[in-house]
């Protein structure tokens, strides 16, 4: 993988939130330069499809670190730092809002998110975990 910046892999990273899972946090070009540079921090969620293609489901990752370090040689921003949070068979429980899923509104609905995503929605925590 040919990349710019730095790339660390905190693999099977624990949390007393969610199960473990990988967290990829990249670091934009000159950041060790610039120790006291801060930079805004962008959270991606499905961590393995954001920088290699090799990991990433279908094939072709996203390179988001690739159009930050091209908008960085335009001057159009200063950089960012991303991480990457791997998602786990959980996924779709951990991303279903549960605030909107125990609404009255999507009641009707709960039965197919359980058939289709094996339980209800996980997301409090894994919010937690972000935070």
């Amino acid at each position: 993988m040919n990349m710019t910046g730095m790339l660390e892999r905190h693999e099977a990273f624990e949390s007393k939130f969610i199960l473990p899972r990988h967290v990829d946090v990249w670091c934009p070009p000159n950041y060790e330069e610039n120790p006291k540079e801060h930079y805004p921090v962008l959270y991606m969620h499905d961590g393995q499809n954001i920088f290699d293609s090799a990991a990433a489901f279908g094939g072709a990752g996203w390179e988001i670190h690739k159009t930050i370090s091209r908008l960085m040689e335009a001057k159009e921003i200063r950089g960012a730092l991303v991480v990457g949070v791997w998602n786990t068979d959980l996924r779709w429980r951990e991303y279903m809002p549960e605030k909107p899923y125990w609404s009255l509104a999507l009641r009707r609905h709960h039965e197919a998110f359980i058939n289709t995503s094996g339980g209800e929605p996980v997301s409090d925590p894994y919010l937690r975990f972000l935070g």
